[in-house]
């Protein structure tokens, strides 16, 4: 076998892995939305911990990957990159108890990078410049979003007095669209 044909069973065995991983996780995310509203709950403490151990769990097949990149990243000093991003958004989400949503947002984040590894392997040379610089431009654009989100997040309950609650879900829900924003983008440089 050459040095390409290895590397294409590689790239094909890491996308099969991805595709199980995004399958699995999405399958147990369904599980936690659903499950509860079929068994009693298991409230300890004032916390759901059937709700916290089937979203953990979602949480980290899901994002796994992108948790040990940010991880490596940080590790490197690359503090302003969108796995550490996304990493930290999703961590803070779900200590607050936004189990869901964390759950959901990683998954997004998770689609939207499979999709952008197509992109990649589908990309000819003659474009491939363009969607290099549409992925920085994302990038920056995603720093941004994100930086709004926390200051949506912080500024109303610290000066105005507003609810830490609400505008943790205005942050989060931010988030949300954006990188619902970000996968469509994704898709649509994938036709």
């Amino acid at each position: 076998m050459t040095g390409q044909n290895v590397g294409e069973v590689k790239g094909r065995q890491l996308k099969y892995n991805r595709t199980r991983q995004i399958d699995l996780g999405a399958g147990i995310f369904i599980l936690g939305v659903f499950l509860p509203l079929i068994f009693n709950r298991v409230v300890l403490f004032g916390l759901d911990w059937f709700q916290i151990v089937i979203f953990l769990t979602s949480y980290l097949i899901i994002g796994a990957d992108i948790l040990l990149r940010a991880g490596k990243k940080l590790i490197k000093g690359q503090f302003l990159n969108e796995s550490l991003l996304i990493s930290v958004a999703t961590i803070i989400a779900f200590t607050l108890g936004f189990y869901m949503n964390t759950v959901l947002l990683m998954l997004i984040f998770q689609v939207g990078e499979y999709l952008q590894g197509m992109v990649r392997e589908r990309s000819k040379p003659s474009i491939g410049l363009f969607v290099v610089f549409m992925n920085r431009f994302s990038r920056y654009i995603t720093l941004i979003v994100y930086g709004c989100a926390l200051l949506m997040t912080v500024i109303p309950p610290l000066f105005c007095g507003a609810l830490w609650n609400d505008w943790m879900n205005r942050g989060l829900l931010l988030l949300i669209v954006w990188n619902f924003i970000l996968v469509i983008h994704k898709l649509c440089k994938i036709s």
